[in-house]
């Protein structure tokens, strides 16, 4: 299945046009932009619309990313997109930036040791 395909099927399912879908992206598409990749005239779109387009049609990102083809690593399922925001926050919160710096020098089981402690 296409992505033109997956967005028209799941449009006409919630009985979603163009114009809604874009609305309900909060500016991060138009309403013309959703018509083309229903047309499939869009080819290779970016990750983030990706995103906001499966936020916009109510479905989970990974679902709309899998049709897309975006390859996912299983050893590490991070969109590079994701490691980025992770990185400003790191840099922003300087309490985070020095966990994220202890964390760099203790071994592996002192690590697995500190995240079950942070869940309770």
């Amino acid at each position: 299945m296409t992505l033109a395909e997956y967005c028209t099927r799941v449009m006409s399912e919630k009985k979603l046009i163009p114009a809604e879908v874009a609305r309900r992206s909060q500016g991060s598409l138009t309403a013309s932009y959703v018509s083309k990749i229903m047309r499939g005239e869009v080819q290779n779109p970016s990750i983030p619309k990706l995103k906001a387009l499966a936020r916009a049609i109510g479905v989970e990102e990974n679902a709309v990313l899998r049709v897309a083809g975006v390859e996912f690593d299983k050893e590490n399922p991070w969109p590079a997109d994701t490691i980025v925001l992770m990185l400003q926050k790191i840099v922003s919160d300087p309490d985070l930036g020095e966990l994220v710096k202890v964390a760099m020098n203790k071994k592996p089981e002192q690590i697995r040791a500190a995240i079950r402690a942070l869940k309770r």
